[in-house]
């Protein structure tokens, strides 16, 4: 007897580029807000888009070449998302750093990798200045605040790149360094494509949904669940800098949000909270904890505090 799964076919996904794969979202869903800040500056998914797309050709013009690696050293920001599908449109490969790296941290990473550009939040370009130094392959830094001035100067047209997305990488993460120096992974855009496709698959969110962003974008977690599924899905997302429990609580009132990706630790966190039945959560539709393993003392508890279905995912 042949058992056939209710999600997932068994046929291989189509050979697309992670651009490719989002840029359908960025038509059908042009005038919904993409992402907004905690402050309210919303970002329609056209305008983001058209931003990412300018990016690009200007890092063509700047001299960045296919395969060539770009940094990224920033919190979580709209603008991180237009920094890394810039550099995506360019052909070149994102490398993503922790914004609480010390100097010698972010030297490791972008020495090993040998980024040519980097962008990195304002207030932390000191540090990769103080290191400029020692990485001969730098050729550019960029304030990531200043990405829609930068793309306001090029043309939406790119010049056309090659990709072939089972071969050529997009991403280049850095493991978290337990059993040594990190290292960088590999991730083509076939690599990311199919992630999404399967998290897609799930049915767990859809274009009503509004995502909640405090696990970071340089992590794989935040990069997939969130940056690429949730703009995939033409899903709102309110993008926070850090995580705050209180914050997140105010949040979740405020914007109505649906579905909450996070660690246990976060879980843990709003579930304890001294005052949440202060806040309004009859929004949350499901929690869903990766990154670590999730106790299910834990899992009870944060269902019960946030009046939600808790689930677990693992992934490689």
């Amino acid at each position: 007897m042949i058992v056939h799964s209710p999600w997932f076919s068994l046929e291989p996904y189509p050979q697309i580029t992670l651009t490719q794969l989002l840029e359908p979202s960025a038509s059908r869903f042009q005038d919904k807000p993409a992402f907004i800040t905690t402050e309210g500056q919303e970002y329609t998914f056209g305008h983001v888009w058209e931003a990412c797309r300018r990016l690009g050709r200007y890092l063509q013009d700047n001299g960045l070449q296919k395969g060539e690696r770009v940094a990224i050293l920033s919190a979580n920001a709209p603008e991180y998302f237009v920094a890394f599908y810039g550099t995506l449109f360019a052909g070149g490969v994102v490398t993503t750093l922790s914004p609480l790296y010390k100097e010698r941290e972010i030297l490791h990473q972008m020495e090993d990798c040998e980024a040519t550009a980097i962008f990195a939040m304002r207030q932390l370009l000191p540090q990769v200045q103080s290191i400029r130094e020692h990485l001969p392959t730098l050729r550019h830094i960029h304030a990531i605040e200043d990405v829609w001035e930068l793309a306001k100067e090029s043309p939406p047209e790119l010049h056309p790149v090659k990709i072939d997305p089972q071969t050529d990488l997009s991403a280049l993460p850095y493991s978290s360094g337990t059993t040594g120096l990190p290292k960088g992974v590999m991730l083509s855009h076939y690599n990311l494509t199919s992630n999404v496709r399967q998290l897609l698959a799930t049915g767990l969110t859809d274009s009503y949904a509004v995502l909640l962003d405090f696990l970071p974008f340089f992590h794989i977690y935040g990069m997939t669940v969130l940056m690429a599924c949730g703009f995939a899905i033409g899903a709102t997302q309110v993008v926070m800098s850090r995580f705050d429990p209180a914050l997140c609580l105010e949040l979740i009132q405020r914007h109505r949000i649906t579905n909450l990706f996070v660690a246990p630790p976060a879980l843990l966190a709003m579930a304890n909270f001294p005052d949440i039945d202060r806040y309004d959560r009859s929004s949350l539709q499901f929690v869903l904890s990766g990154a670590a393993p999730l106790p299910p003392e834990v899992a009870q508890q944060g269902g019960r505090a946030l009046q939600c279905t808790v689930l677990q995912a693992y992934g490689m």
